[in-house]
């Protein structure tokens, strides 16, 4: 909503395009005055009034092209289909709740909802009764640019984290029932003393216990099958997983509490059970997720990439193509405002880049005819014809993805040495309970299966198995939010034998973000400049237009100049 004072009067200020939208509808219903009374006046930081977003039209085109809607989008029902967008321009609730009120005011929209932390928005819609283009002009007129989404391995990731998830959730729900039952075993309700209700605590325990161990040990009986049957082929029983044991456990126990709920004699152990499954659930779906947010970036900067280009044909016509199609030596047109699809080098026309994505520096570099210009840089000011030196996974920027995919799929050494010592482990772990159960035969049979069963999950090798690559998963993701790219997981661990560290300035040691100084003359001179920058998206630009909305009293309406006509004059 307008940030900072009371939004009553001409010309209120707002943090974004929803809160404005929001703001238009509250007043349109003649909701603005109570509204405003109860929420009160915040600190004012103003922001430059939001515009209607020009579309993309190679954007355009693309989303349309038969070739993307059978890539990029899946079919949900007959005539339905759904469409990831990474949603550029959203910032707050306001935002999810005009982007998601598309069904109403779009039709052939059936649904809409918005990821904000992720800026994800999946739209399902029938193609039929509206393009998705009309969808992407929809959000443009509101201010949001929307890029596809390239579904890659990440997004699979993605996928594989939300089933876990869902999992994780059913598991602890019948872990936590399963306990509240268990309370009342432990409080003294006997077999001998209460075999009715003690009976049906059980049989219901058990009835809850079947799909914990069923659906969510699932995760650990498919590997720890699967690794039994590499040693068996290999005939070297060191390559057991550390999730044989694990299975073993959840088997033999869930096996031996059965058995006494049928018999109505000995313990039951449905509640250790199913809250380890749970549990060892929950720090898999953690480190899942934490190497889901290291590869964030990643995702980000490849949405952000273009896959279409304006290709020059000798006669000078532009045809749109695909940037795989592009060869080098073909010329490609960029208008002023867009990414660059490829490397190359400017043939014609002279303007300014901004390299941020592939340097880090955001001051905008000039360039002119025999420069080389780089795919992910923006063209700011003039339309540039580019001659393709690389295009695709050629290009710096593709070859920066794929370096980091590699990254990614390495081991630290302290991983791979916790892989081979696990290996080990599990076998002395699977010793020490055969030495168990033989030791119990001879001591006290009806023994063997609660002392063996208590072996194999007190022993579970959570520390090798889960804690380090955790543990190393944690880190990079907790570096990339910061803005740092951790090449492996190699690199993090070498990382405690540095003695010396050597950084960069832009973007390391700096913001990046250029800001107002200082004023030489009269303060006033900074409204009238900022008057005449409202509109730009010029980095210095925007440099003014924030310095003159913090020197304003917070309470009071801005005293920037409205401009009315505007004359440019070379020099």
């Amino acid at each position: 909503m307008p940030v900072g004072r009371h939004p009553v009067g001409e010309d209120p200020w707002f943090c974004c395009t929803g809160c404005r939208t929001v703001y238009e509808t509250l007043r349109a219903a003649g909701f603005d005055e109570a509204y405003y009374r109860l929420r009160g006046v915040a600190e004012r930081r103003p922001d430059p009034q939001p515009a209607r977003t020009d579309v993309d039209a190679l954007v355009l085109s693309e989303v349309d092209s038969a070739a993307f809607l059978e890539e990029h989008t899946r079919v949900v029902t007959p005539g339905v289909r759904r469409v990831q967008l990474y949603l550029d321009g959203v910032h707050c609730a306001a935002c999810v709740w005009l982007v998601e009120r598309m069904p109403q005011e779009v039709p052939g929209v059936l649904e809409a909802r918005l990821d904000l932390p992720r800026a994800r928005l999946d739209v399902t819609w029938r193609p039929e009764a509206v393009r998705l283009s009309d969808v992407v002009r929809w959000l443009a007129g509101f201010g949001y640019v929307a890029h596809p989404v390239r579904r890659d391995a990440s997004a699979r990731r993605s996928e594989a984290e939300r089933r876990l998830l869902v999992k994780v959730g059913v598991c602890w729900a019948l872990a936590g029932n399963v306990m509240l039952i268990a309370f009342a075993l432990y409080a003294g309700l006997d077999v001998v003393r209460d075999p009715a209700l003690a009976g049906a605590a059980r049989w219901l325990s058990l009835l809850l216990a079947v799909p914990a161990v069923l659906y969510g040990g699932s995760e650990f009986f498919r590997r720890a099958w699967a690794s039994v049957r590499r040693a068996a082929r290999s005939r070297d029983w060191r390559r057991l997983h550390m999730d044989t044991p694990i299975a073993l456990g959840i088997l033999v126990g869930f096996a031996d509490s059965t058995a006494a709920t049928v018999t109505g004699r000995g313990e039951v152990w449905f509640d250790s059970i199913t809250v380890l499954v749970a549990a060892l659930l929950t720090a898999r779906w953690l480190q899942m997720r934490s190497r889901r947010l290291a590869g964030d970036a990643t995702e980000r900067l490849l949405a952000l990439m273009p896959s279409m280009a304006r290709r020059l044909r000798p006669d000078g016509a532009a045809e749109t193509v695909r940037v795989e199609d592009l060869a080098a030596g073909d010329r490609v047109l960029v208008p002023a405002g867009e990414v660059l699809p490829v490397d190359g080098v400017v043939d014609e026309g002279a303007s300014t880049v901004n390299n941020a994505v592939l340097t880090g520096e955001s001051r905008p570099v000039p360039v002119e005819p025999g420069d080389a210009v780089q795919a992910g840089a923006t063209n700011l000011s003039a339309p540039l014809t580019v001659r393709v030196d690389a295009a695709g996974d050629a290009t710096r920027v593709g070859r920066l993805l794929a370096w980091v995919r590699e990254a990614a799929d390495r081991e630290a050494p302290v991983v791979l040495l916790a892989d081979r010592i696990g290996g080990y482990f599990v076998l002395a772990v699977l010793a020490l309970a055969g030495l168990t159960a033989l030791l119990w035969a001879a001591l006290a049979p009806s023994e063997i299966v609660p002392h063996v069963v208590a072996l194999l999950v007190i022993t579970c090798p959570c520390a090798l198995g889960m804690a380090t690559p955790l543990a190393m998963a944690v880190a990079a993701g907790r570096a990339a939010r910061i803005g740092i790219f951790i090449k492996t997981d190699a690199a993090l661990e070498h990382l405690t034998r540095l003695d010396t560290i050597i950084l960069d300035k832009t973007g390391t040691l700096t913001e990046g973000t250029l800001a107002l100084v200082d004023v030489d003359g009269d303060a006033g001179v900074l409204d009238l400049a900022a008057a005449l920058e409202a509109e730009s998206a010029h980095p210095i630009a925007q440099a003014l237009v924030r310095a003159a909305g913090a020197c304003a009293v917070p309470g009071t309406p801005p005293a920037t100049p409205r401009v009315t006509r505007r004359e440019h004059v070379l020099g």
